[in-house]
């Protein structure tokens, strides 16, 4: 693994997460290791269709994955900070588009903060909800 990391350029910080990443690859099937060596696995062809278009309730999701994996060499390099991939310039929006207006977020979130709340010290609202 050190000759591959070296040669992809990424930061001793970083390997961690490099190998995190190639063990995730490598239980998806798209690389087989053997000792030292690592080799891609053709994979089937990749839809053409973008997923967004049959899913568009998936679009923020998508469009923070994109930036996410676009933005991996360079994470693994130590040229870019995940944290800034994720919070450009400090903004969340990326992000909280991924949960707003998500029905399942919405729920739990709801859920969370009543649970929250009935369990706050003068708290008037009984676990479970109103």
């Amino acid at each position: 693994m050190e000759h591959l990391a070296a040669r992809l350029g990424v930061d001793a910080g970083r390997r961690r997460l490099f190998e995190a990443l190639l063990g995730l690859l490598e239980s998806a099937g798209r690389v087989r290791r053997t000792g030292e060596l690592v080799e891609s696995v053709p994979g089937p062809p990749s839809d053409v269709h973008d997923p967004a278009d049959r899913h568009p309730d998936l679009a923020p999701h998508l469009r923070l994955l994109r930036r996410c994996v676009d933005a991996v060499p360079d994470v693994l390099a130590g040229r870019v900070r995940a944290t800034e991939v994720l919070f450009p310039g400090g903004s969340a929006d990326l992000v909280e588009q991924v949960y707003r207006g998500q029905a399942s977020a919405d729920f739990y979130h709801r859920l969370l903060a009543e649970e929250t709340a009935a369990a706050s010290p003068g708290s008037t609202t009984p676990p479970g909800g109103p």
